[in-house]
C-alpha cells in the first residue's frame, strides 16, 4: 500500500511559495473582533504605504442578517458609530467619508442606517516611520433590540511603495458610492420645501427622491417628503423638525431614483430664501 504521508509531501512542498505570497496581503486586515451580530475589522487599501502618500484606512463591518448599523444621522433613534485612530506623530488623517444610508424604518419612526457590510473610510498620510496604526470603535446594532458594541484595532504597515492591498476594491466601491458633489441651485423655505435646479434632475428622468439632513432634529423624518418634478428641477416638501430654524441653510444628502431604476447620491448646501427658484417651482 502507497505511504500516503510520502504522497502528500510534494503538495505540501508546492503550497509554501504560495503561502508565503499570501502572508503579507492578510496585513492590511486586523485581527476581527466577533460577536453573534456583527464582525468588526480595521483594513487598509495598501501593504506598504508611501510616506507622504495619502491611502484609506477603515472601519468594516459585517453584519448578520436582519441586522444594522447607523449613519452619522441616525434619524429618528439610534446612535452614529464612533471611530478614531491612534497614528504615529508625524501622521495625519482626514475624517469618515460617510457612505450615504438606507432609510430603514422602525415602527412609526425613520432611522438611516446600514445593513450587510459597511466600510467607514478615513485618509491618512504617514511619515518616514513604520506605519502602526491603532484604532478604538463602538457602534450600536440593531434587531428587534439594539446592541452596543466596540472594539480596538491594529495594523502594523511597513513603509514601501503604496501597492494596493487585497482590501483596496472595498474601498474602490466605497468611493464609487460617495455622494457627488452637487453643481446644481439648492434652496429650503421657511415651510421646509427644497427646490433644486440641475439638468440631470427633471421631470425627464427622476421618478423618487428623498432627502437625508446632516444633523437631526431638522425635519420630521418619519413623514412624507412629497415630490414634485418639473421641466427644470424639482421640489420636496418635507415637515420641519424641532431643531429646523427658517432662514438658515440646511445641509445633507439628496437621494434620486431615475427611470431606470437606477439610485444616485448628491452632497448639497440648500441656501435659505425664497427666491432663485426654478420656473414653476415657487416655494
Amino acid at each position: 500500500m502507497p505511504d500516503m504521508g510520502r504522497m502528500r509531501a510534494p503538495w505540501l512542498f508546492a503550497l509554501l511559495p504560495l503561502l508565503a505570497l499570501a502572508a503579507p496581503a492578510r496585513a492590511a486586515e486586523s485581527e476581527a473582533v466577533r460577536s453573534p451580530r456583527a464582525i468588526a475589522t480595521l483594513i487598509a487599501e495598501t501593504d506598504a504605504p508611501a510616506p507622504g502618500k495619502p491611502f484609506r484606512v477603515g472601519l468594516r463591518l459585517r453584519m448578520a442578517p436582519g441586522w444594522h448599523t447607523y449613519w452619522k444621522n441616525p434619524g429618528d433613534a439610534g446612535m452614529a458609530p464612533e471611530f478614531s485612530l491612534v497614528l504615529p506623530a508625524d501622521a495625519r488623517a482626514g475624517e469618515i467619508a460617510w457612505p450615504p444610508p438606507a432609510r430603514l424604518p422602525e415602527g412609526d419612526i425613520m432611522t438611516y442606517g446600514y445593513t450587510g457590510e459597511v466600510v467607514l473610510p478615513i485618509t491618512v498620510t504617514l511619515g518616514a516611520a513604520a506605519g502602526i496604526i491603532e484604532a478604538r470603535a463602538n457602534w450600536l446594532i440593531c434587531e428587534k433590540i439594539c446592541v452596543p458594541e466596540e472594539g480596538a484595532f491594529r495594523l502594523t504597515l511597513p513603509i514601501g511603495n503604496g501597492a494596493s492591498s487585497v482590501e483596496a476594491p472595498l474601498f474602490t466601491a466605497a468611493e464609487r458610492a460617495l455622494p457627488r458633489p452637487f453643481a446644481g441651485m439648492a434652496r429650503i423655505g421657511a415651510d421646509g420645501t427644497l427646490v433644486v435646479q440641475a439638468p440631470e434632475l427633471t421631470s425627464a428622468n427622476v421618478t423618487d427622491a428623498w432627502f437625508f439632513p446632516d444633523m437631526p432634529g431638522l425635519i420630521e423624518h418619519s413623514k412624507q417628503q412629497r415630490l414634485t418634478t418639473e421641466a427644470d428641477g424639482l421640489r420636496l416638501k418635507m415637515v420641519p423638525g424641532i431643531d429646523f430654524k427658517p432662514g438658515a441653510s440646511l445641509a445633507g444628502v439628496l437621494a434620486v431614483v431615475d427611470r431606470g431604476g437606477q439610485r444616485s447620491y448628491f452632497s448639497l448646501v440648500a441656501a435659505a430664501g425664497s427666491g432663485g427658484a426654478p420656473a414653476g417651482l415657487p416655494l
